[in-house]
């Protein structure tokens, strides 16, 4: 990354700390045109399928949409339901989603973030550690806490569910917001299998899935 481009990610990833998290930031000076590209970013990155609270996210792997699914109904129906902590899950979920479909989701990762701030210290922790390892999501979630790190200046404490941390988990998301902006897009299936396994296989089976309908059409 050249020195220009660390000048507006740095500005970046400022203001979005200080516009969601009230952080006291400074920012670098920056000419018109680098403004511009600052402005450029802050558009593509919002283009996001947003979070919704309301909706239920599901895996693209069956798989792990079963074992979701299980968590959930038994969950709800625990004498010691959380369902702060079911709703933790669902947000990691609708992460997961995004990044095996479309990429790293900015707004999806504030919204982890301000989660964890606010609502963190009711989440059963002993409960999610087991469903991240039945659902074998610890490496996502260990990458969506590394950005949370890296990029918005939390702890690692404040992330129970990081259990190893992604040295490049920035320069990987600062690649996929350049590529956006020139309109190409990272080789989707090389990050899948780095992280999610599972997730690619289901990825795979859905694209072939989706050729094999426009084949019959």
């Amino acid at each position: 990354m050249t020195q220009t481009q660390e000048i507006i990610f740095d500005n970046y990833f400022a203001t979005l700390r200080a516009e969601a998290f009230g952080e006291e930031v400074s920012l670098v000076p920056m000419s018109p045109w680098k403004q511009r590209q600052l402005e450029r970013l802050k558009t593509v990155a919002a283009e996001a399928e947003p979070y919704s609270s309301a909706a239920v996210y599901h895996f693209v792997s069956g798989f792990q949409e079963k074992r979701r699914d299980k968590i959930y109904q038994d969950e709800r129906h625990a004498i010691d339901t959380s369902i702060e902590t079911l709703n933790l899950l669902n947000l990691i979920v609708y992460n997961i989603d995004h990044i095996e479909r479309l990429g790293i989701s900015v707004p999806g990762i504030i919204a982890l973030g301000k989660y964890m701030r606010t609502l963190g210290a009711r989440i059963d922790f002993v409960k999610f550690d087991r469903w991240t390892s039945r659902l074998h999501i610890r490496n996502m979630t260990s990458l969506l806490a590394s950005i949370l790190v890296q990029t918005m200046n939390f702890e690692r404490s404040e992330l129970p569910f990081m259990y190893k941390a992604v040295r490049d988990a920035r320069l990987m998301l600062c690649a996929q917001l350049q590529g956006n902006l020139s309109g190409s897009t990272l080789a989707q299936s090389t990050r899948l299998m780095r992280f999610s396994p599972l997730g690619l296989l289901g990825f795979l089976r859905k694209k072939t899935e989706n050729v094999l309908d426009n084949i019959e059409e």
